[in-house]
């Protein structure tokens, strides 16, 4: 959710700022849990509290500082709904919004294919409670943007694209 919060502020900090058209961002792959290798079906704040040793008020109070950011920018959490997906997908998607942004030239400003189509995933995470590592999500997402299907297919189905995501 942080991150989610992140791009936000990166994309209206460069929409703002008079030169960030010479400004290129590539995103990397960062696995919060890299042995996530399938879905654990419980609750976050049970996988918090069995994986990363939190407590329930910790989590609650975790959540309500989120909550309250999340307000100031617009942007509501839905903690109830959260589902704790392996990201492995999502990441290799991002990457090839990367290489969609390569060769449409447009690696510049807060509105390349990558930066755009992080926050729809995050939005669709955090905030609908979805599944993005559901390759429909991911292509919904995607589509949202207008980022073509092929190029998520394309991803999900290339596992050198896997490796090299994992590796990042």
């Amino acid at each position: 959710p942080w991150c989610y919060l992140g791009i936000r502020h990166l994309r209206s900090a460069l929409a703002d700022f008079p030169h960030a058209d010479d400004v290129e961002i590539t995103l990397h792959a960062y696995f919060l849990d890299p042995e996530l290798s399938e879905a654990p079906g419980i609750p976050e704040a049970e996988y918090l509290a069995e994986h990363k040793g939190l407590g329930p008020d910790q989590v609650e109070a975790a959540h309500e500082r989120l909550a309250e950011a999340g307000r100031a920018e617009g942007v509501v959490f839905d903690f109830e709904d959260l589902v704790v997906v392996p990201t492995s997908n999502a990441h290799r998607v991002i990457a090839a919004a990367h290489d969609v942004d390569l060769e449409a030239d447009t690696v510049t400003g807060p509105d390349t294919t990558q930066l755009r189509l992080l926050e729809a995933l995050d939005r669709a995470h955090f905030e609908m409670g979805l599944d993005v590592s559901d390759p429909q999500v991911l292509v919904g997402c995607a589509q949202d943007i207008g980022m073509d299907a092929q190029h998520v297919m394309a991803a999900l189905a290339d596992e050198a694209r896997a490796s090299e995501v994992f590796s990042d």
